[in-house]
C-alpha cells in the first residue's frame, strides 16, 4: 500500500502546464532523456558518509519538450514502475497510463481542465482484492493563480470490505504560487467501514 501511496504522490507532483519552464538545475535546452538519481546520504557510527541509491529514474521527452515516458526502478526492492503520457490537442496532459513491475494490468490517470486551468486528476485501481481512488482537485483565485489543491484518497479491502486508508491532503499555497501549508488528515480504522 505504501508503494501505491508513493506512486499517486509522485504522479500528482508531475506539472501539466505546457508552459516551458527553466528547472533549478540549470537545464535550460532541450533534451531528450535524462537519468536521475535519488541518492540517501547517511553516516554511519564513525561518521562516514555512506551514500546509497534508492532510485533511478529515466525521462523521456518528445520534440517539443513534452514529457512522454518516465521509467522509475527502484533498486530496494528490484521494481520498476513506467508512466506514459498521453496530450490532448492542446498538448495538455490527458491522461497517464501506470505499469507496475507487480501488476499485470495498468493504471490510468486522468486530467481535466476548466477555463484552460488544470482542474483535477482522478484515478482508481480496481481489483479482485481492493480498490484504491484518488482525487486532486485544484482551486483557484481571480487572477488564476493556484489557491489550494485538496487531494483525496480511499483504499478499500473488498475481502473484508474495511477501509484500510481514508485520507485527506489539502495543501494552502501562497500568491506566487508556493506552498504555503499543508494539512493532512489520516481516519485510519481497521476493522470498520
Amino acid at each position: 500500500m505504501n508503494r501505491l501511496l508513493i506512486l499517486f504522490l509522485s504522479l500528482s507532483i508531475i506539472g501539466c502546464s505546457k508552459q516551458k519552464k527553466i528547472w533549478d538545475n540549470g537545464l535550460t535546452k532541450s533534451a531528450e532523456e535524462i537519468t536521475e538519481y535519488t541518492i540517501r546520504i547517511q553516516e554511519d557510527s564513525l561518521k562516514n558518509e555512506i551514500r546509497d541509491t534508492l532510485l533511478i529514474t529515466i525521462k523521456k521527452y518528445r520534440n517539443d519538450d513534452q514529457l512522454a515516458l518516465q521509467t522509475r526502478k527502484t533498486l530496494f526492492d528490484n521494481e520498476q514502475m513506467e508512466i506514459e503520457y498521453v496530450y490532448d490537442y492542446s498538448d495538455r496532459l490527458k491522461h497517464e497510463i501506470v505499469k507496475m513491475s507487480t501488476d499485470s494490468l495498468p493504471f490510468k490517470v486522468n486530467y481535466s481542465y476548466k477555463n484552460s486551468l488544470f482542474f483535477q486528476s482522478s484515478g482508481i485501481l480496481d481489483n479482485e482484492t481492493e480498490r484504491f481512488e484518488q482525487i486532486e482537485t485544484h482551486y483557484y483565485r481571480n487572477d488564476d493563480t493556484k489557491e489550494k489543491s485538496i487531494m483525496r484518497q480511499i483504499f478499500l479491502d473488498k475481502e473484508t470490505n474495511d477501509t484500510i486508508r481514508n485520507s485527506t491532503v489539502t495543501t494552502y499555497f501562497n500568491t506566487n504560487e508556493k506552498v504555503d501549508s499543508i494539512l493532512s488528515i489520516n481516519l485510519r480504522r481497521r476493522g470498520q467501514n
